[in-house]
Formats: structure tokens, sequence, C-alpha cells
């Protein structure tokens, strides 16, 4: 029954499998929302913010909803919400980025016997070929001489060390080849 309910295809073979190796049944929302949270209290907050975005577009592209089945995700699917990607305005970035979070899913229900391997969309559907070059944008170096040259005191006349403090965090990272400075609150 369940192999009909999800319209796969299967034999003898298949059912035996199943009934030895029983699934746990969890739809795509509740994987997703699962993930978020954990991500929460391990205070990944940028990583969950990715993947709530993920889930957001991929909702709206789904009428309202992901209470569906893993299975009901194939390539032909993927290519559908794709292609209501490209028409939104989405960048090639921004849809390849929402596709890695829902691969990432996906293998996570694999993992946890949600679904099985066989019904993986992502060996015809590949992520890797969406994605483009964007130009580097960077600051020239007689803009940075210049930053560490200004006098912090001279360029405002409420000066705090907050000023300077800032300048020097700026320079730090600058000359740390871009190191990403996080704070944890």
């Amino acid at each position: 029954m369940e192999f009909q309910n999800i319209e796969k295809d299967f034999s003898a073979q298949k059912l035996v499998d199943n009934v030895k190796k029983p699934s746990i049944k969890k739809s795509v929302e509740t994987m997703f929302l699962e993930v978020i949270e954990q991500m929460k209290q391990e205070k990944r907050i940028g990583n969950a913010n990715f993947y709530k975005f993920a889930f957001n577009s991929l909702t709206t592209f789904n009428h309202g909803t992901m209470d569906i089945l893993f299975t009901k995700i194939d390539a032909a699917w993927l290519r559908k919400y794709e292609s209501w990607m490209k028409g939104n305005g989405n960048s090639i970035n921004t849809m390849s980025v929402r596709f890695r979070v829902l691969r990432a899913i996906y293998n996570l229900a694999i993992q946890q016997r949600v679904v099985k391997k066989e019904y993986y969309p992502f060996e015809e559907f590949k992520v890797s070929e969406i994605r483009e070059n964007t130009n580097k944008r960077a600051i020239p170096k007689e803009a940075i001489q210049k930053i560490i040259n200004v006098d912090a005191e001279k360029i405002t006349t409420f000066h705090t060390p907050l000023i300077e403090l800032s300048k020097d965090i700026f320079l730090f990272s600058y000359l740390c080849c871009g190191i990403n400075l996080v704070l944890l609150i």
C-alpha cells in the first residue's frame, strides 16, 4: 500500500526489503523544521537562516506546503522548481544555494531512512551545474592605504574610541585576507 500511495513501481523483492527495513514516515516539511530548530539550538543562526529561506521558497513554489513525501521530489519536480525560481527573478547563485540546502535535507532523509536512496533525484538533476561565477569586488590598495593613514580623531567632531576600534577591526579583517569576525551573543 505504501508503494501505491507514493505512486512508485515495486517488485516482490522491494516489498520484502521494505518489510525487513521499515522506513520512518516524515514529510519534507518536518525534516526542514527539525533541522532548522537543531541549528538554532546549536547557535548556527546563519545556516538556520539559509535553510529557512530555502524552505520558504519551496513552500511558496509548492502552493503553500511542503507537507509532502520525499518521493514526490524527482528530477522533473526539481526542473519545475528551477524554472519557477528563474521566473521569479532569483539569481543563479541563490538558486544554487537553495538546491544545495534541499539536497542536504534529502541526504539526511536517506541517512535517517525516511526515504530510500533509489529515489534520490540529484543523480539526474545536477546541482553543480547551477553555478555562476561572480565578478570579484575588491577595494583598491590606494583606498586601503587612505584608511590606514586616516586620523580617526579628525574625521568627526563626535570622536569616540569606538571609531578607532571600528577602523582597527576593519583593517585587521582586511589584512587577514577577509577573515569573518562573528560575535556570538
